[in-house]
């Protein structure tokens, strides 16, 4: 652990955090919720993303 916090055997990436690290966790924050079931029946948007994106089911 003194290794660690002295920044030993460390690479690069645990030492400073990568700029496309730190803005992809800036997206999730900042990303809108998920929608659910009740947006896919209200909204005529989300209903049509959820079918365009559903995947077929074969009829047996």
């Amino acid at each position: 652990r003194a290794a660690r916090r002295a920044g030993l055997f460390m690479i690069p990436e645990e030492t400073v955090v990568p700029r496309e690290i730190v803005e992809t966790q800036q997206h999730v924050e900042n990303a809108q919720e998920v929608p659910g079931f009740v947006d896919a029946v209200v909204d005529p948007v989300t209903n049509a993303l959820m079918c365009a994106t559903a995947t077929a089911r074969k009829i047996q």
